[in-house]
């Protein structure tokens, strides 16, 4: 269900950093966030997942995400 709204997340972190909406890696990120839902919503303690899933991405993301200044 969350999925559906991949392209509208891409889009969002696209105009936010200024980058290529057509860049993979954002679409990647995006589909990975939504799908962890899927984890978050039969977890006795949602926001630990919540907090594991962007713990996971957070290092790959920086790779993408422009440096603050850039």
């Amino acid at each position: 269900m969350w999925l559906r709204h991949e392209g509208a997340l891409a889009a969002a972190i696209a105009d936010e950093l200024g980058a290529d909406p057509r860049d993979p890696r954002i679409h990647l990120f995006a589909h990975f966030v939504l799908e962890s839902w899927s984890v978050v919503d039969v977890s006795d303690d949602p926001l630990v997942v919540l907090d594991a899933t962007f713990a996971l991405l957070e290092p790959g993301w920086l790779a993408v995400e422009p440096a603050p200044g850039e």
